[in-house]
């Protein structure tokens, strides 16, 4: 887990592989980001395509983002429409 301090940016990356290892697209992918209070900072937000596989989403906190703990949560939908929801839990640590 990173830190971040209060005010500052983060660039949350994402790989995405099939089966074989191998990176590959979904038809879309999206991010939800919840505080450390629990209140929802990003709703269901598009991640942005940086080559085959390669996927980034760039956040600012505000200047009082809840310190602690925050969790991330990453909706993939493949081709066929099977849709995966990933959690990851103190995915980055706020800090003052």
């Amino acid at each position: 887990m990173g830190q971040v301090r209060q005010g500052g940016a983060r660039v949350i990356t994402v790989e995405l592989l099939n089966d074989a290892g191998a990176l590959t697209d979904p038809s879309s992918i999206a991010i939800t980001i919840i505080d450390n209070a629990g209140a929802l900072a990003v709703s269901a937000a598009a991640m942005t395509k940086i080559s085959t596989g390669l996927y980034q989403y760039g956040y600012q906190l505000a200047g009082n983002a809840a310190l602690g703990g925050w969790t991330m949560f990453f909706t993939v939908t493949d081709t066929s429409g099977l849709i995966d929801k990933t959690e990851a839990q103190n995915a980055f640590e706020v800090v003052s």
